[in-house]
C-alpha cells in the first residue's frame, strides 16, 4: 500500500459548504493578538534582516539581497567569498572585510520628483518620461548650464494616467495603456492578449497638445481577462497577495506565520511569490484545491507544510477521528523529527478504528505519554 498523504484529508473534507467557516475561522485567527501583524493585509512588506525570511544580504550596510541559492550573501558577495574560501579564508573576516554595495536598480516604482501622479523611468534623476525628456533638451551642451535643483523648481507637474487596471498591481500607469511600465513589457512578452495598442506617435500627435489619446482593443473583453489574472512582478522583501481570493490568501497569511515558529526550512520569498502566482493563474478559492502534482518542487514544499498547518486548526478532535486520523499536536504532544499527522485508514473496520483512536488519545492525554518519537503502541497489528 502506498503511503498516506497527510494533507488528502483537506481535499476529502473541502466541500463548498465549509468554505465560508473556514474563512471565518482563519479571519478570527489573523486578527487575533497573537498573529504578527506583519502578515496581515495584501503586500506584505518583510524587513531586510527578519529572523525567518531575511532576504537582505549579510555584509555589514550592503543593499543588494541575498541569491536564492546562497542563504547570506548576494550574487556579487557570493562570488568574492568563494574566492576568498578557496584561497583559506575565514566567513567572519570575509564578512567584515568585504565592502558593502549600494542596490543594482530601485526596488519597486518610485514617483516623479515633479509630478507624483507619474512614475519615473530616469534612474539617476527620478524623473518621469515627459520630464526627463524636458531636461534632456534643456541640459544640452549647446545651451547656458542650469542648476538641476532650480529647473525642477521651475518645473509643472502633468497629469498621471491613473493605477495599473491588472488586479495584482497597484503601481501608477506609465502610459495611456494604462498598464504599468513592468506590466507593459509583460504584457508584450505575454503576446499582447486582446490586442491593445496606441496610435503611432501618440506622445507627438496627441500628448503634446493635451488631446486624450485613444486606445483601441481586438478584443477588450480578452485583454480586461488579461488585466485579471495578470502575475504582479516579484519584488526583493514583497509578498503580493493581490487578486487572490479571500481563503487562499488568509491560508498563505497563516502558513507564512506558522513558519517562524519553531527550526523550519527557509522558505526564500521568490519561492512563496510562486505558490502565490500558481494560486492566482488558477483562481484557486483553496490550497484545499491545489494539484500539487503541477507545482515545483519548492512551490509543492511550501504548500504541504502550509496544509499541514491548516489541517490542525480546520479539524477538532472530534473531526480527525471521524476523518480516519489523529494530530498529536491537538493534545500538545509533537515527537522530535515527526510530523504531527498519523494516519489511521489502514485499519478498514471501523468499530476498530474507532477503537485505536481513543486508545492513542488516551495515551496522548495522560501525565506519564512516552515522548520519544520510537515509542509506538502496538496496535499497528491490527492493520
Amino acid at each position: 500500500m502506498s503511503r498516506p498523504d497527510p494533507v488528502l484529508p483537506l481535499f476529502l473534507d473541502h466541500p463548498a459548504r465549509v468554505t465560508s467557516d473556514r474563512l471565518e475561522l482563519l479571519t478570527a485567527l489573523v486578527n487575533g493578538p497573537r498573529f504578527d501583524p506583519l502578515f496581515r493585509g495584501e503586500l506584505l512588506v518583510v524587513p531586510p534582516d527578519h529572523p525567518v525570511y531575511r532576504w537582505q544580504c549579510r555584509v555589514g550596510d550592503c543593499e543588494r539581497p541575498a541569491g536564492q541559492h546562497s542563504v547570506e550573501l548576494c550574487f556579487q558577495h557570493d562570488r568574492e567569498w568563494a574566492k576568498a574560501r578557496d584561497a583559506g579564508g575565514n566567513h567572519p573576516e570575509f564578512l567584515a572585510a568585504a565592502t558593502p554595495l549600494k542596490a543594482a536598480r530601485w526596488a519597486g516604482q518610485v514617483p516623479c520628483l515633479i509630478c507624483p501622479g507619474c512614475p519615473a523611468t530616469s534612474e539617476d534623476r527620478q524623473l518621469c518620461r515627459r520630464h526627463a525628456s524636458r531636461w534632456q533638451n534643456r541640459n544640452r551642451p549647446d545651451k547656458p548650464p542650469v542648476d538641476f535643483e532650480s529647473w525642477v523648481l521651475e518645473q509643472s507637474p502633468f497629469d498621471g494616467y491613473g493605477s495599473c487596471p491588472v488586479a495584482s498591481c497597484r503601481d501608477l500607469a506609465a502610459s495611456p495603456l494604462k498598464l504599468c511600465r513592468w506590466h507593459e513589457l509583460f504584457y508584450q512578452r505575454e503576446g499582447r492578449p486582446g490586442g491593445a495598442v496606441l496610435p503611432e506617435k501618440w506622445a507627438r500627435y496627441y500628448e503634446v497638445y493635451g488631446k486624450p489619446v485613444p486606445v483601441t482593443y481586438a478584443d477588450r473583453r480578452q485583454f480586461d481577462q488579461w488585466c485579471r489574472t495578470a502575475r504582479s512582478e516579484t519584488l526583493h522583501g514583497q509578498v503580493n497577495l493581490r487578486g487572490l481570493r479571500p481563503l487562499v490568501k488568509a491560508e498563505i497569511q497563516w502558513g507564512l506565520f506558522k513558519h517562524t515558529e519553531g527550526d523550519r526550512s527557509r522558505w526564500p520569498l521568490p519561492w512563496v511569490q510562486n505558490l502565490v502566482n500558481f494560486c492566482r493563474d488558477r483562481d484557486l478559492g483553496s490550497l484545499a484545491d491545489i494539484e500539487l502534482d503541477q507545482c515545483t518542487h519548492f512551490t509543492q514544499m511550501i504548500a504541504r507544510e502550509t496544509l499541514n498547518e491548516l489541517r490542525l486548526i480546520y479539524f477538532t478532535p472530534e473531526t480527525a477521528r471521524e476523518a480516519r486520523f489523529i494530530e498529536t499536536d491537538h493534545f500538545g504532544i509533537r515527537f522530535p523529527g515527526r510530523i504531527s499527522h498519523y494516519d489511521l485508514t489502514g485499519v478498514s473496520q471501523r468499530w476498530l478504528r474507532d477503537v485505536l483512536w481513543d486508545y492513542f488519545a488516551a495515551i496522548l492525554r495522560s501525565p506519564k505519554c512516552p515522548r520519544p518519537a520510537s515509542t509506538r503502541p502496538a496496535a499497528a497489528s491490527s492493520r
